[in-house]
């Protein structure tokens, strides 16, 4: 007669086999998925910043996995913050990263710009600590990371991205953050597991259950903030659904407003985006697309930071701010050495990003303002030669308007280039 192995046994001998097989993988594959390290990234609690030494400096250096850099704006900043310094750090998602101008031109570096001349006599360094893809569970670690690196105000964009990876984030929410990553990790090995862990016990969550998790991350960076007595702007969000109906309340723009304290201000950027003078078409003169800030908008932003820091009299009093020294946003473009160059690589950027989905492109309203024409028409030139891409109908008529009245022959080149790819002129 055969004697029946324990239960005990035969979880421990099946759980030996699994590791047998996850951990070889594990191993080969350096313990992350490597096509998409980010998301694993965000749903991690891991540092956004290390140190290394530079001449011997500290120097806090971004995740390169996460965090656009390049060698004129690498985003890494001394630890130890200079002396007579003021540092201010602009923690979000991909709007304050600044896609798709980053790393170079997101409202954090043209902030950094206008408080150099206004703010006279006073040294303030602006950090962007923006995530793409980033939300505010993921934000709040990074509150705390940074709280070490000696702030002296925090800037807040929070509120686009909650609903990104929502089925993980209540798994991270009722089973705890290291069981949200582990689903997150062996569904990339088997995506089978993901779509059944998400199907059954932790359907998507409603937006009433996302709203009061966001509210409860905000609070909490908040709190962390007080307790080293640092000031926290909340920025109010900005995209089409709300910039389309101005009338109607934004329940994320509501909560921001609703915490104003004497340490926490709230910046509302909507009122700026829906003056006529500003934006006289939203899309695109200040949003490329549904979430993210045109170049003109990137500068709205900032600017109306700067004038509700001013406004709370941090870092100098109102009298010291010397608005008359506030240059152009053209002069600013210059400073920020915004080529069109720069530009036509930052729209192919986006290109890629907004066209590999036509069903999206069909609902978006998406043109081409008068300053953005030629750059956006060097993207299409570019991108129908090298891509299989189906293009907007108005962002074409756009460029070939564009074309008839400076350039003829390189319009009837791109009209030969649609009709070659069988994209007919509108």
């Amino acid at each position: 007669m055969t004697k029946k192995t324990g239960w005990l046994p035969r979880l421990a001998l099946s759980l030996s086999a699994a590791a047998a097989v996850l951990v070889p993988l594990h191993l080969l594959r350096f313990g992350e998925p490597p096509q998409s390290r980010g998301t694993y990234w965000i749903l991690s609690r891991r540092p956004l910043y290390h140190v290394e030494t530079v001449g011997g400096t500290l120097w806090a250096v971004p995740n390169p996995w996460t965090v656009v850099t390049s060698s004129d704006y690498p985003k890494s900043f001394p630890v130890a913050k200079p002396a007579g310094t003021l540092r201010i750090f602009c923690i979000g998602q991909s709007t304050t990263e600044g896609a798709p101008f980053q790393p170079e031109a997101g409202y954090p570096k043209w902030l950094s710009e206008i408080l150099a001349d206004v703010v006279p006599g006073e040294k303030i360094e602006v950090i962007d600590a923006g995530v793409s893809g980033s939300d505010s569970f993921r934000d709040l670690p990074i509150v705390q990371e940074v709280m070490g690196y000696h702030p002296d105000l925090l800037v807040l964009y929070e509120g686009n991205n909650e609903g990104i990876q929502p089925q993980l984030r209540l798994i991270q929410e009722r089973m705890g953050n290291g069981f949200g990553r582990f689903v997150y990790w062996i569904g990339d090995y088997f995506p089978l597991i993901r779509r059944i862990a998400a199907s059954l016990h932790f359907r998507r969550p409603g937006d009433a259950v996302l709203m009061a998790l966001y509210k409860r991350n905000v609070r909490a960076m908040i709190e962390l903030a007080r307790t080293q007595h640092v000031p926290v702007v909340l920025l109010g969000q900005v995209n089409w659904a709300i910039l389309a109906n101005p009338m109607a309340a934004s329940p994320h723009n509501q909560f921001l407003r609703s915490q104003q304290e004497p340490d926490v201000s709230f910046v509302d950027a909507r009122r700026i985006f829906l003056r006529k003078r500003a934006c006289p078409n939203v899309v695109p003169d200040c949003l490329l697309d549904f979430a993210h800030p045109s170049l003109h908008g990137e500068w709205l932003m900032a600017l109306a930071l700067a004038r509700g820091i001013a406004k709370r009299g941090w870092f100098a009093s109102s009298v010291r701010w010397r608005w008359s020294k506030l240059k152009t946003e053209d002069a600013y473009r210059k400073e920020l050495k915004l080529s069109r160059d720069f530009l036509a690589k930052a729209y192919i950027n986006e290109a890629w990003s907004v066209y590999s989905d036509p069903a999206h492109i069909a609902n978006m309203y998406y043109d081409v303002s008068e300053a953005e024409r030629m750059e956006k028409g060097i993207i299409i030139q570019m991108a129908s030669e090298q891509r299989g891409w189906r293009f907007h109908p108005a962002l074409i008529r756009a460029v070939l308007h564009y074309y008839d009245q400076t350039d003829p022959a390189a319009g009837a080149k791109f009209e030969g280039i649609l009709r070659a790819r069988g994209d007919a002129a509108p």
